[in-house]
């Protein structure tokens, strides 16, 4: 569902072509927090010579500008073979509800190619995890993508499918070095770009003098060791002071409790001026909720919203969204799966920026489905895969 403070790649061989794993570790923080109590929080302060009343700010201000412009998925090459079709597909999701889409819009872009997609729920804990992946093995797929989860429970599932010359794509996780057959997608350029993209606009809701109340995810690899450290380390670049306090939601809080749980938070933390969501579903009835608190004046920003969060950009309830690319990863995935089929390296599709955008209330989409972040992304790959 990553950072790089500390980042490493290793690149190890595919069974049946040569392909990457891309392992990318964020660094841990010297902040502490809770995933039972929202009053539990952390601050941080960097050491960057950018200030918010100096050029930190302007620096934000003209980013977060030009950051409303879409950025990102450039310069892949084109496929120039056949790309084979009747390649069968298994896709193991994570649990909750928002990790649904990426596996429809990957069927989307199956479909364009000629191949079947079976999705799997991969569920919200370890056991679920492995059975899942282990049904991948009894299918033995043309390939298996699993998303948002953490590979240390299922190691003996994906040596069998490298032992059965299956490639895997993990998708929007990380995975430690010792991982084998598998490459990340999205790179961790994404995330670089996804994350500064919030810090610019956590700066400019706030007039370059953000205290932000930052609600993570951490049970998803990819916030745990990517987003969220390095949301912090974009924040300190524009500014060296600015406090960053933050609360863990669990899981089983998304769609039921979050926004309850996110308030408690804020009122234990008065100084927050901004709230940054790394799964931006906790925002749903958010700012009626810090109305009634007495917390009118916080602004809300969020990573990754689903179609429910557009209505609020649009009405000023939330400042900021920076949508989740699915279809453009979606495709980014297909593409290097058709690299891998076709005998070429899918490293094209790793080095690539997958793209990021802020919608604010002048640009958001006036729909009630999301829009992808680089509309014309759909031409750009038929154009590659020699279809467009």
């Amino acid at each position: 569902m990553k950072r790089l403070l500390g980042r490493r790649m290793t690149i190890l061989a595919l069974a049946i072509v040569a392909s990457v794993i891309v392992a990318a570790c964020g660094s841990s923080t010297s902040s502490s927090s809770s995933t039972t109590s929202p009053a539990a929080t952390s601050s941080t302060s960097g050491s960057s010579s950018s200030s918010s009343s100096g050029s930190g700010y302007a620096q934000a201000q003209a980013d977060f500008k030009s950051f409303q412009t879409p950025q990102g998925l450039q310069g892949l090459p084109a496929i120039g073979k056949t790309i084979p079709t009747g390649k069968s597909i298994d896709f193991v999701i994570c649990g909750p509800a928002e990790c649904v889409p990426p596996s429809t819009d990957f069927t989307q872009a199956a479909t364009v190619l000629g191949w079947h997609v079976k999705t799997i729920d991969g569920g919200e804990d370890p056991g679920s995890n492995q059975a899942a992946m282990a049904e991948t093995v009894r299918d033995h797929p043309s390939a298996v993508i699993y998303e948002g989860l953490s590979s240390a429970v299922f190691q003996p599932q994906l040596k069998q499918l490298r032992a059965d010359h299956i490639p895997v794509i993990a998708w929007q996780t990380t995975d430690p070095d010792s991982v084998p057959t598998n490459l990340t997608i999205p790179g961790p350029s994404h995330y670089l770009l996804a994350t500064k993209m919030m810090a610019a606009a956590a700066m400019v809701a706030t007039n370059g003098k953000p205290d932000v109340g930052f609600i993570a995810v951490p049970a998803f690899p990819i916030y745990a060791n990517t987003i969220d450290p390095e949301f912090k380390a974009a924040l300190k670049a524009y500014c060296s002071t600015c406090q960053v306090h933050e609360y863990d939601m669990p899981v089983p809080a998304l769609g039921k409790n979050a926004t309850s749980l996110a308030v408690n938070f804020a009122r234990a933390n008065p100084g927050i001026n901004v709230m940054v969501m790394d799964q931006d579903s906790v925002s749903l009835g958010l700012k009626a909720a810090l109305a009634s608190a007495g917390l009118s004046n916080v602004k809300d920003i969020g990573l990754y919203p689903s179609a429910a969060n557009l209505p609020l950009v649009a009405d000023g309830d939330e400042f900021a969204l920076i949508p989740d690319p699915y279809l453009e990863m979606a495709y980014l995935d297909a593409d290097a799966l058709a690299r891998i089929f076709t005998g070429e390296s899918p490293e094209p599709d790793i080095q690539t920026t997958a793209p990021a955008v802020i919608w604010t209330k002048s640009n958001v989409p006036s729909t009630t489905t999301l829009e992808a972040s680089l509309p014309d992304y759909k031409s750009i790959f038929l154009k590659i895969w020699g279809k467009g």
